[in-house]
């Protein structure tokens, strides 16, 4: 089984080069390169925005990050001050690398605050959090879409696919679901966050296990109660036998047989399969 996803691009700058993070319309900046031509980037840019029912205020608003998990004057490592828009800063990126904890706060009418601890690497772009979603403080996403398909042997298959999402903190989540087409790529609808990185996963069709007696139609997939990495595919609608009968693998030509008064036809079951990281466009 094989899925379809675009593959991104990545950039040539002068004479060294990097992989950029996944996300789309997120500000950044120019990332030098160091002049051995190493392809490492030496700065990096971090965009922080802070929300309030999910939506930007005017209110004058703070955010401190400090290195490691403790909110401790010594480990004071940067301060944004921002308003409605995000603001934007630029690190060494040596620096910009491991455990941190992010204090924010919004001076508006009611005062709010929010304590947050991402863990960073080379994808993490840009934070965004609501101060008023849940308790204090969550996740702000935004819709995007991946157009998605998938192969089996060689031929397109309606088959389920999952994109999971690794957040600037560590934290993963799942960002959608949904099944793809006979004959087209189709887009498959998602929530992320700003900074997020993406990974599809594709899925066969498990089917269900053999119950004696259970009425079956065309395209229903029967698992032996023994899985051994054979499934039977229903060809002729009817109902399974009272007790399981001898399975087995594909053969020659690999004939439907009668089971019960239903005709299965041995298919191969594949493991689920994984891409990524993959791109998203924001929507």
């Amino acid at each position: 089984m094989d899925l379809a996803f675009p593959v991104a691009t990545l950039p040539i700058l002068r004479r060294g080069f990097f992989t950029p993070s996944l996300v789309l319309g997120v500000p950044s900046g120019t990332l030098a390169v160091t002049p051995a031509g190493q392809g490492l980037p030496v700065w990096q840019s971090l965009s922080l925005q802070v929300l309030r029912e999910g939506e930007p205020t005017p209110d004058p608003k703070s955010v401190t990050l400090f290195v490691g998990d403790e909110p401790t004057g010594p480990s004071s490592f940067a301060f944004f001050k921002l308003g409605a828009e995000p603001a934007v800063q630029r690190f060494k990126t040596e620096l910009l690398r491991g455990q941190f904890l992010v204090q924010a706060t919004d001076n508006g009418s009611p005062r709010l605050g929010l304590l947050r601890w991402p863990v960073f690497d080379a994808s993490t772009s840009a934070l965004s959090y609501n101060l008023t979603e849940g308790n204090g403080g969550g996740l702000v996403t935004r819709p995007a879409t991946i157009p998605i398909g998938a192969r089996v042997d060689d031929q397109r298959e309606i088959r389920e696919v999952v994109v999971v999402e690794r957040q600037a903190d560590g934290q993963w989540r799942v960002a959608g679901a949904g099944s793809t087409a006979p004959e087209t790529l189709v887009d498959l609808e998602l929530e992320v966050t700003d900074a997020g990185t993406w990974y599809a996963l594709g899925m066969d069709d498990w089917g269900e296990v053999f119950e004696a007696g259970q009425a079956v139609t065309v395209g229903h997939r029967v698992r032996p109660t023994l899985m051994e990495g054979w499934l039977y595919e229903v060809t002729q609608a009817g109902n399974l036998p009272a007790s399981e009968p001898e399975w087995w693998p594909i053969l020659g030509e690999n004939p439907p047989r009668l089971i019960g008064t239903a005709r299965l036809q041995a298919v191969r079951y594949y493991q689920p399969l994984g891409l990524g990281p993959v791109p998203v466009e924001m929507t």
